[in-house]
């Protein structure tokens, strides 16, 4: 009997089809990234600003922050006590969805809430970015992401996702945080893994810029950040969980 030669290709294709029936994982190409609406590397060496490399924004540096080793180039370093770098605008809505991520280093634990990242209102921040300790409910300390309800002095961030896990001192970690406005739903993401999640029931948009190293609280910066903070950027979308996975693995 004559016996047909069977082509490589008719093989793997005939392989992939019995594997995808037998239930075995295919890979699929990794997500890409929308571009962002700013994006701020802290990759300078020296000076007195940090510049945006997407929208061409200044973040300008305060009391003694400044620029060392980060993750991968440098980084914005703060003291935990006055240091903090602030800008003027961002481009995206804080009424509408969004992402905020960053890299941050806490060089020490300390009590109540500290703030790598945060968009200002007139009188408090709309978001923030940092870690929490509670003595009562969290003395170990947790990530947070956080949203105010109005802009007002009382507008304290009911609002909260938060880390289910203890976090690390002097370590470089990813953070990222979600807005979903169609319901009104927002996530923490902790080294590309959600683990929290919050309602917020009252979007604004913020009148302000960003704000790196501290938050804005009565109308006065605070919640001083001790440590570092590197590559920050925001989204004018919310990432889904594919996306986030691919932003901390690039």
């Amino acid at each position: 009997m004559r016996v047909r030669a069977v082509s490589r290709r008719a093989f793997v294709l005939a392989a992939s089809a019995l594997l995808v029936l037998a239930g075995a994982p295919v890979a699929t190409a990794a997500p890409v990234l929308p571009a962002p609406a700013n994006h701020w590397p802290l990759d300078e060496t020296s000076g007195t600003e940090a510049h945006d490399v997407v929208a061409g924004r200044i973040a300008s540096l305060h009391n003694g922050a400044s620029f060392s080793q980060g993750r991968q180039g440098n980084a914005l370093w703060f003291d935990g006590v006055d240091d903090q770098a602030t800008g003027d605008q961002v481009d995206f809505r804080t009424d509408q969805s969004f992402t905020v991520s960053a890299w941050v280093n806490l060089a020490q634990k300390t009590p109540g809430t500290v703030t790598a990242v945060s968009i200002d209102g007139d009188r408090t921040s709309r978001i923030q970015l940092g870690h929490n300790i509670d003595d009562d409910n969290n003395p170990l300390g947790r990530w947070v992401f956080q949203a105010a309800e109005n802009d007002s002095d009382s507008g304290y961030p009911t609002r909260v996702a938060s880390s289910v896990l203890p976090s690390e001192e002097g370590t470089w970690t990813h953070l990222v945080g979600t807005y979903d406005a169609a319901i009104g739903q927002l996530w923490l993401y902790v080294d590309g893994k959600r683990v929290g999640d919050g309602t917020l029931n009252t979007p604004w948009q913020a009148s302000g810029g960003v704000r790196v190293g501290a938050a804005k609280v009565a109308g006065a910066p605070a919640r001083f950040w001790p440590g570092g903070v590197d590559d920050v950027r925001f989204f004018s979308r919310a990432l889904d969980r594919a996306e986030v996975s691919e932003l901390y693995r690039g």
